[in-house]
């Protein structure tokens, strides 16, 4: 789904995106299904609405994409790449929607992997930890919590945008062509710290 319609991705949106690049490249071969927004909150504290969209969002918006792609990648022993989170491995606290959808992620790839080994297509999850973009600048502009992030990350820094798209490359590649059902940690070594 493009930015002007994520926030409500519908089968249809996914299905239109997929035969767009079928009309284009007459094949497809791989899809990354990505998603963000920020949604803070506890269960206590959330709002319905902060719920629903993450749900809707992340894991609703994930399905979408996949079964729109799925005819296709069959026809060409294609994969699948969902970028969940290392709070889809892991809870972050006062993130339970976003924690739970991105969890959703992480078990619906490995779903996915099962369900459609057989048929050769393969999926995957890339599960980032802090990732320098807009989306996270308001955060990592604040000195003390950046200092705090460093800290718990054993290669003190965040990841920068061109290495989560190369574990997507890798992902989509032949040299992967073994790998299916895997939520790969992109996170400078925090979940293992």
């Amino acid at each position: 789904m493009t930015s002007s319609n994520a926030m409500s991705p519908n089968y249809e949106q996914a299905q239109h995106l997929v035969e767009s690049t079928i009309d284009e490249d007459d094949r497809l071969d791989a899809i990354v299904n990505t998603a963000g927004i920020g949604r803070v909150g506890t269960v206590e504290d959330m709002t319905l609405k902060d719920w629903t969209d993450a749900i809707q969002i992340f894991l609703t918006g994930v399905m979408y994409g996949t079964r729109a792609a799925l005819p296709y990648l069959k026809q060409t022993d294609g994969c699948i790449i969902n970028v969940a989170s290392i709070y889809g491995l892991v809870g972050r606290p006062g993130a339970a929607a976003y924690s739970a959808a991105k969890g959703g992620v992480v078990n619906l790839t490995r779903e996915i992997a099962v369900d459609y080994a057989s048929d050769g297509v393969r999926a995957n999850g890339i599960c980032p930890g802090f990732v320098e973009t807009s989306m996270t600048d308001e955060y990592l502009d604040q000195e003390q919590f950046y200092e705090l992030l460093r800290g718990q990350t054993p290669m003190a820094r965040v990841a920068q945008p061109e290495e989560i798209g190369g574990i997507a490359m890798f992902l989509a590649s032949d040299e992967a062509s073994y790998i299916t059902g895997a939520n790969i940690p992109v996170d400078g070594g925090w979940i293992a710290h």
